[in-house]
């Protein structure tokens, strides 16, 4: 039930130790690359992450919302903005974005689903690895679907508008 093993993931959290989110990053990346079998990359530079999509590297997006080492342009962003700047690009329309969190109140999947675009949302900490695992393949696999669908529509849709239309 994986998807392929040499998709490409990206873990935006924080990657220096001493933080409880450095430790969410790091077991969503040993979840992934341990257990899942797939290459990860992590970072928490905003940057990168928008370079990373924009060359259609990455199968998805793993995310937490509360980035505070994260910016964009000098900027400080978080997870629900960064995410609304992966949609804007061509490239992350279809692209799985699943956002971790410590926010776990009723109204909050909704809430953030609905501010950022992203797929789904996992809160903090992982009980279950398995679960995670499963949760990530199944958005690979549905935007493997549409990708197999949409791509050429997007294609002329985005040249359609560069071009004044």
């Amino acid at each position: 039930a994986h998807v392929e093993s040499a998709a490409l993931f990206v873990i935006v959290g924080e990657v220096k130790s001493g933080k409880s989110s450095f430790v969410n990053a790091l077991l969503g990346e040993t979840i992934l690359s341990r257990l899942g079998g797939f290459e990860v990359v992590s970072t928490e530079d905003g940057e990168e992450v928008l370079r990373l999509v924009s060359a259609r590297r990455l199968t998805a997006v793993v995310m937490d919302v509360s980035l505070s080492s994260t910016t964009l342009a000098g900027e400080r962003v978080d997870g629900l903005e960064l995410t609304r700047r992966i949609r804007a690009l061509p490239a992350g329309r279809h692209l799985p974005v699943i956002l971790l969190t410590a926010h776990a109140m009723r109204g909050d999947r909704e809430r953030f689903l609905f501010a950022s675009g992203a797929n789904d949302y996992v809160s903090k900490p992982i009980v279950d690895p398995q679960v995670f695992l499963d949760l990530v393949a199944q958005h690979v696999r549905s935007a493997e679907e549409v990708s197999s669908i949409a791509p050429a529509r997007d294609l002329e849709h985005d040249e359609g508008r560069n071009e004044g239309g």
